[in-house]
Formats: C-alpha cells, sequence, structure tokens
C-alpha cells in the first residue's frame, strides 16, 4: 500500500494479465487453442523484439521491458525470469508430455521443480522492493527464496479445499503425495509447516530492517486477505472468509462506470 502510484499500477496490471493469460490458455476450447498458438510463439517474439500475436500478450511483454524502470536492474532481470518460467509452466501443462506423464515415486523432485516454475515467485517477492524506496538490495536479498517459496506453498494450502470440492489433483501437493506415497492430509500437514517456517526464516532475515520488513509484512497481509475475501477459494466454507474491503462500496463502484460508459 505505500508503494509509489505507478508502482502499485505496474503489479495491478502484471497481475491482471497473467491471470488472465493463466486462465485462456489453460482451456481447451477455440480461444483456449488460439491463444496457445500465439503463446507458444511468445519467447521467440520477444526475444527478437517482435511484437506479439494479441493484445495481450503484447501487454505483458511491454511490462516486462519495463521492469528496469521501477525495480533494481539485476531484481528486474529475477522477475524477468521468473515471468518467463510462469508463462513457460502454462505451455507446459498443455504439452502432450506432461499430459501423459505418469508421476513416479522416482520423481521426488518434479513436483518442487514444476512448483517454482509455475508461481511466479520470485517476481511477486521484488515487487515488494521498487528501487526508488528501497535502493538497498543487501537488506532483502537473502530472504527471497524463502519468500518465494512462502508465495508458492502458502497459496497451494490456502487453496486445497477449492481444489479438493473442485477435484483438482493435478497439483503440487497431489504431486508430492504421490511421489512420497503419504497420505494428502499428511502433505498438506508437512506443507503447513514448511510455510511457517518460511514465513518465520524471513521474518529473522529482515528483523530491524525497517522499511524493508514492513514493505513485506504489508504484501503478506495482502496476500492471506486476497484468499480470504475472494469467493474463488471457498474459505467462508469453512468460517475463514471475510468481507472484501470494497464490498460496502460496490454500488458506488458500479455507479462511476455506469457514468464512464455513457459518457463515451
Amino acid at each position: 500500500p505505500n508503494h509509489p502510484v505507478q508502482v502499485q499500477g505496474y503489479v495491478g496490471l502484471f497481475t491482471w494479465l497473467v491471470v488472465q493469460y493463466d486462465d485462456i490458455v489453460g482451456l481447451g476450447n477455440v480461444a483456449g487453442n488460439e491463444m496457445l498458438e500465439d503463446a507458444l510463439k511468445f519467447h521467440a517474439r520477444f526475444f527478437r523484439g517482435e511484437p506479439q500475436g494479441n493484445n495481450l500478450l503484447e501487454g505483458i511483454a511491454i511490462l516486462l521491458r519495463e521492469a528496469d524502470d521501477h525495480f533494481d536492474t539485476v531484481m528486474a532481470n529475477m522477475l524477468q525470469i521468473s515471468v518467463l518460467k510462469f508463462l513457460t509452466s502454462n505451455l507446459l501443462e498443455r504439452h502432450d508430455g506432461f499430459q501423459n506423464m505418469k508421476v513416479t515415486r522416482a520423481g521426488i523432485k518434479f513436483p518442487d521443480f514444476y512448483r517454482d516454475m509455475s508461481g511466479m515467485n520470485v517476481a511477486y517477492a521484488v515487487f515488494c522492493y521498487p528501487k526508488a524506496q528501497y535502493p538497498d538490495a543487501a537488506a532483502y536479498l537473502e530472504a527471497i527464496p524463502d519468500m518465494a517459496r512462502f508465495i508458492d506453498i502458502s497459496n497451494d494450502v490456502l487453496s486445497f479445499y477449492k481444489e479438493e470440492v473442485g477435484g483438482d489433483t493435478r497439483n503440487f501437493l497431489h504431486n508430492r503425495a504421490n511421489t512420497t506415497g503419504k497420505p494428502i492430509l499428511e502433505v498438506l500437514k508437512e506443507v503447513s509447516k514448511e510455510t511457517m517456517d518460511c514465513a518465520k526464516r524471513v521474518e529473522q532475515i529482515l528483523k530491524g530492517r525497517g522499511v524493508y520488513e514492513q514493505s513485506w509484512q504489508d504484501s503478506v497481509r495482502g496476500y492471506m486477505a486476497m484468499h480470504t475475501t475472494n469467493p474463488r477459494y471457498k474459505m467462508s466454507d469453512m468460517g475463514l472468509g471475510e468481507e472484501h474491503p470494497l464490498a460496502p462500496f460496490e454500488h458506488k463502484i458500479g455507479e462511476f462506470f455506469d457514468r464512464v460508459n455513457n459518457a463515451s
């Protein structure tokens, strides 16, 4: 909440675009297949400096190129790599090799490998520290591995109920259960503990580092609220849901957009 408005807009737009990408590429319908064709060419076009096949992909490409405007140059590189890995993970989900792959007990590294690829985890860690406000990368760099891991696996824990209800078993927790032979609830318990351990290590690293510590704490609060206030995660089913902070203003927001549409 304390980031410059330009950075808030950058992170918000980036989040919106990659969520749309995730949803559309994951579809097996006509729209998903059309997007998949262009998405498969994204990296080649990006590195050649060529325009992307549609506005959504071009928007992602533009934001990737602008990362250096808001973040330390090397941190921006890490952010860009994280996003490119995320885009690739969506393509991998649609790949025949992934679809036909059987998870075995010997493949114990694959669940973590794929989870790291698919979470945009380092990007969201870097989002906490725009260079204008947080010029000292040494104050937070050591914490990034645990920040990234926390971002990934806390989402897995908080999404577990939603995915179980929806019958979604192609996820980190189930992949890990398959490779270890452990019951899924035991894996959930293990990953919940790992999540807390990550959070504690980040807390220890950042302790006493002022605004660097505060920015991470603010990010975690927002990340948790995203899950508890969004009906997508079905937290209310377990008595853990919260009202979205903008809910009381929903009618006013609707009126505002109605006026904008009427004016145009």
